[in-house]
């Protein structure tokens, strides 16, 4: 039985302002850093679909939802205060001293988190580290688009 769902945050909940933007979103948060403007939405913006799709679903009360990525991103006060209704809580892997693309990564965030890899899905668009979570025994879902994650996290959580 799934407890929690633990979404990866770039470019599954935070993209690039500029659609055709292919680098790294760490670039784009150095940028925004230092712009005396500071404008976090010139750079980056929310993926506020699927946060929407979360909270009405209730997916928020009935499974913990726990962020875990790279990216400094994590730390960006807006990116905290967006996600503060959403999460439990938020997990850097760069912090834990591990790699998102190695098993152990997820064997050590599931120990964290006092849970069983079977009992975790797992939502990252880098399928490298969706198959390093397959292997340490998470349920995992790639994310291409919104429609497609809704699609597969409705038929995998039995969501009406």
């Amino acid at each position: 039985m799934i407890k929690a769902i633990i979404i990866d945050l770039s470019r599954v909940l935070v993209f690039p302002r500029q659609k055709n933007y292919r680098g790294r979103l760490t670039t784009l948060y150095n940028k925004f850093l230092h712009d005396p403007d500071k404008p976090f939405k010139k750079y980056l913006i929310f993926n506020t679909e699927l946060c929407d799709y979360i909270q009405v679903k209730k997916l928020n009360r009935i499974y913990d939802i726990f962020i875990f990525g790279a990216s400094p991103v994590l730390d960006a006060v807006e990116c905290r205060t967006f996600l503060y209704d959403i999460v439990k809580g938020i997990y850097s892997s760069d912090r834990m001293g591990v790699k998102k693309y190695e098993p152990s990564a997820y064997r050590v965030l599931c120990s964290k988190l006092k849970l069983t890899p079977s009992e975790v899905l797992f939502i990252d668009n880098v399928r490298r580290n969706t198959d390093a979570a397959e292997r340490a025994g998470l349920n995992t879902i790639t994310y291409r688009n919104n429609i497609q994650l809704k699609t597969e996290m409705t038929a995998f959580l039995n969501l009406i």
